[in-house]
């Protein structure tokens, strides 16, 4: 299992520059000319690609490192063996009860708004008639006053 080259590259030149960067916000506190500021910008990532090269190359001539850490074989553990799957299992469950919790709760409001909107509806029925006989009787009265107006004149 070895690593390119290309990648250690990269990452030797991104830890560069963020030294580079580093160093370069301590020196806007301390005056330097802009010549030495440039060089510096340069010289780490350099440095860092250079060194990554170097490890590279020492990770290439000593392959017997790589062949003891490809040895290594893990064993997967069996699911009752596992502790950790008990833990997910566990709370796959309690999510699974809060979720049903959940949708008692919505079930219990939906028939409280249920039952309120009939009441509504009832309501509306209630007033409605209580609307339509007033404006009957207003119609009567107003009958009335017209027919005594009459008389009179």
């Amino acid at each position: 299992m070895s690593i390119p080259l290309w990648k250690i590259v990269v990452y030797g030149l991104f830890i560069g520059v963020t030294i580079s960067s580093l160093v370069l916000f301590a020196f806007r506190l301390i005056p330097i000319t802009k010549g030495l500021m440039i060089s510096i910008l340069y010289f780490y990532p350099f440095v860092g690609g250079l060194t990554a090269y170097l490890t590279y190359k020492k990770l290439k001539l000593n392959p017997s490192e790589n062949k003891k850490m490809e040895k290594i074989n893990i064993e997967p553990q069996r699911p009752e063996n596992n502790p950790e799957l008990k833990v997910i299992e566990i709370a796959n469950y309690k999510e699974k009860l809060e979720r049903i919790k959940n949708l008692k709760k919505t079930s219990l409001i939906l028939k409280g708004l249920i039952k309120t909107r009939r009441k509504l509806e009832k309501l509306k029925k209630e007033s409605n008639s209580i609307l339509e006989d007033t404006i009957e009787r207003m119609d009567n009265k107003t009958l009335e006053l017209t027919k005594e107006y009459l008389k009179t004149g």
